[in-house]
């Protein structure tokens, strides 16, 4: 899926990396890991923890309730959430994040039911279709964005470039590329969390009970 991103307001198209690369003549090691390498001392893994991902699964999805009016899904979000927290804490030797990484994935997990249900709020106001769960989220994941104050200089067949690192809710994905004749926007999630997969499918369930409620 085609990563698109709001930087400075305006909607950008993040081209994948290896085309880059090959676009441009550039070296394997071109990316986000160049130029602000991560250091992963003390990081949790969700390498072998499915156990314990499964029951964090199956404990918040268990605890949406049925038939609630969409009046009372910000409580009900607010409950799932101290739920998510409390369970991932208990599961968390399993994983082993730090007491700040299991508050930012709360927060995540918080802000984009939030972030639907506002769009579902937005669209039955307006008489619109209710929007998808993929269009929420891409909205939601678009508007985390940030970008790297820091800027890198690169030299690349007798031109100066530099490169800004690109970050949304779930890490570094990416890079703002500025070249003299155009900036390309850039496309590299290999220092991304590894658990924004696990992270979308459960907010794809929840949402989706949330709905159909």
């Amino acid at each position: 899926m085609t990563l698109h991103l709001m930087i400075d307001g305006i909607s950008r198209e993040f081209i994948p990396v290896k085309g880059f690369r090959a676009a441009h003549g550039l070296p394997p090691d071109f990316g986000a890991a160049l130029f602000e390498p991560k250091d992963y001392t003390g990081l949790g893994r969700i390498d072998g923890a499915n156990v314990a991902l499964g029951t964090l699964r199956m404990i918040v999805l268990n605890a949406v309730r049925p038939a609630l009016p969409l009046p009372s899904w910000l409580d009900e979000i607010d409950r799932l959430t101290a739920l998510f927290e409390s369970t991932l804490t208990a599961v968390n030797a399993e994983i082993g994040l730090r007491e700040p990484e299991i508050g930012f994935a709360a927060s995540g997990f918080a802000d984009m039911l939030r972030a639907f249900a506002f769009a579902v709020l937005r669209a039955q106001t307006a008489n619109q279709p209710l929007p998808t769960f993929e269009s929420a989220y891409a909205e939601w994941l678009s508007s985390t964005a940030r970008v790297s104050q820091t800027r890198h200089r690169y030299a690349h067949r007798d031109e100066d470039w530099s490169v800004q690192i690109v970050n949304h809710a779930y890490g570094r994905v990416g890079l703002i590329v500025a070249m003299p004749a155009e900036s390309a926007y850039v496309h590299d999630s290999t220092l991304a969390c590894p658990a924004e997969r696990y992270m979308r499918g459960l907010l794809t369930e929840v949402c989706a009970r949330l709905i159909s409620a």
